[in-house]
């Protein structure tokens, strides 16, 4: 806009001031001779300039309008997509290095009575299983940082016969249906149950009691619903603590 102004103002005001004062023609110099034919025409020469900026305005808008890519509509019938059930429950992952099924991911009321078995079958298998109360890495987090991370150990049994058919009994009484969700706090186990075959870890249980969550590396099924509340009573019965101030408990160690 401001372009055309300083032209118009450049081109049409000699010839305007040379027809206003009545001169027969104005200067030589006052117009280039490519505007000769308009010099005793100035609004004809004002249109022409009027026209060349419209039309450069419209060509520039044609070529944006051409140059971005359009999407393309088109009159197809609809088609309803088959539907997959999938919850936010998520199975563990298959540390048997077997191959997943298709209906890996998809919840199966019935996980937690394979959970159940599998992990039986462990426990009477096992020649020695170990329970630990210990610190986790979470507990050293402060608001100022974090500081060094270590492997408390808060205590530890070897189970014997009795505390081994105490758990057995405890997984039993599991129920068969599985955990239908998941939870939004982080895990933060505080309680593993180590099971060992022939002197070699097979496997290890951790329980978060914060979240009521358990990972178990020796299966792939999602555990019973109420997992947590049973192994709750077991630990408790070995003398443990479910719950506790984690956090103050592993620093007050470290600064010892």
């Amino acid at each position: 806009m401001v372009v055309g102004t300083t032209l118009y103002n450049n081109l049409t005001v000699p010839v305007r001031a040379a027809y206003c004062a009545g001169m027969d023609e104005p200067d030589d110099d006052s117009l280039p001779d490519l505007f000769a034919p308009w010099r005793w025409r100035p609004w004809t020469l004002t249109w022409v300039i009027f026209l060349a900026l419209l039309s450069g305005g419209i060509t520039t808008w044609l070529l944006i309008e051409l140059s971005v890519p359009r999407p393309v509509h088109r009159s197809e019938p609809y088609t309803e997509l088959p539907t997959q059930t999938v919850t936010p429950s998520a199975k563990l992952a298959d540390v048997q290095g077997e191959e997943s099924d298709d209906d890996y991911w998809q919840y199966d009321p019935d996980d937690g009575r394979r959970f159940k078995a599998e992990l039986i079958q462990h426990i009477q298998s096992a020649n020695r299983i170990v329970v630990t109360e210990h610190a986790n890495f979470t507990d050293f987090w402060t608001r100022t940082g974090t500081l060094e991370a270590k492997d408390i150990v808060y205590g530890t049994i070897t189970l014997d016969a009795t505390q081994k058919s105490r758990l057995l009994a405890t997984v039993k009484a599991m129920s068969d249906g599985a955990m239908s969700g998941g939870s939004g706090c982080i895990f933060e186990p505080h309680h593993t149950i180590a099971i060992y075959n022939d002197g070699s870890l097979t496997s290890s249980v951790r329980i978060c009691f914060l979240c009521s969550q358990i990972q178990w590396d020796g299966t792939r099924w999602i555990p019973p619903r109420d997992v947590c509340m049973q192994i709750r009573g077991f630990i408790e019965f070995l003398g443990f603590t479910p719950s506790r101030d984690w956090k103050a408990l592993a620093q007050a160690d470290q600064s010892e």
